[in-house]
């Protein structure tokens, strides 16, 4: 029995550029005579049938006007000759860097206010201790204890356990 084995002809440069000029356009929301329009004002002469035959790889683009492009979407100049499988994936890539960035900037945050918090609470529970009310000197105390406890540390740890109960399927608490 003959195995047949499904070779696609490699996708061509122009062909690769256009499609991703489409996805970028059409992920900016503009249309392709706003993508014309914006070419122009840089020093292009495009129109939307321009666009549409550079979207359908029929017209090559020349590296000034794709630098032009890229400054109408905001994004890097490889990002027009990517496959699109690989730009797919670069951009999970870069979406999990984008959250990872964001998760660690929120703890650092958490961090710096709960080092605050506590140091306003030593602060107060030293100046509290004294007191010449009961009920104040009490509430330093509970001060006192709540401190030994609210530790960056054991905020971390819990953390990790819940994100540990939530990644398992169970509630956060």
């Amino acid at each position: 029995m003959e195995s047949v084995i499904d070779i696609q002809a490699p996708e061509s440069a122009d062909s690769r550029l256009g499609t991703n000029v489409r996805r970028l356009r059409e992920k900016k929301g503009i249309t392709q005579a706003a993508l014309a329009e914006a070419m122009t004002a840089r020093g292009w002469q495009w129109h939307q049938s321009t666009v549409a035959r550079v979207e359908s790889g029929q017209q090559s683009v020349r590296f000034a006007e794709a630098e032009a492009l890229v400054g109408i979407f905001r994004v890097t100049l490889d990002s027009l000759t990517w496959h699109t499988a690989e730009g797919a994936e670069i951009a999970l890539a870069a979406a999990a860097h984008g959250r990872l960035r964001e998760g660690w900037s929120d703890a650092r945050g958490a961090i710096a206010r709960l080092e605050a918090a506590r140091t306003a609470a030593l602060d107060g529970m030293r100046r509290w201790q004294g007191s010449e009310y009961e009920r104040v000197r009490q509430s330093a105390r509970g001060l006192a204890e709540e401190l030994e406890v609210s530790t960056v540390e054991s905020a971390v740890a819990e953390g990790i356990e819940v994100f540990k109960r939530l990644a398992s399927g169970a509630g956060p608490d």
